[in-house]
């Protein structure tokens, strides 16, 4: 979170900001940090932060790959 964080502060008026990550069926991991349902409300911060470099209209996009075939059921909670 810390680096695309800090990356995101030299940005403002993005579309769309797109994540890559690998994910499993309860999370998803961005670098040491692990996105899941029980921690998304640790980096509820955070992710409002990324916000401030997008647009009105702007998105966060996760694109995901995982090995598990129930990898997806869990992380459409998130």
């Amino acid at each position: 979170f810390d680096q695309i964080e800090s990356l995101l502060t030299q940005y403002d008026n993005l579309d769309a900001i797109h994540i890559f990550s690998e994910s499993d069926s309860g999370g998803l991991e961005l670098g040491n940090d692990r996105l899941d349902t029980i921690s998304i409300a640790q980096f509820r911060d955070e992710l409002s932060d990324w916000h401030e470099a997008l647009n009105q209209d702007g998105d966060i996009l996760f694109y995901l790959t995982t090995s598990e075939p129930q990898g997806q059921e869990g992380l459409s909670h998130l």
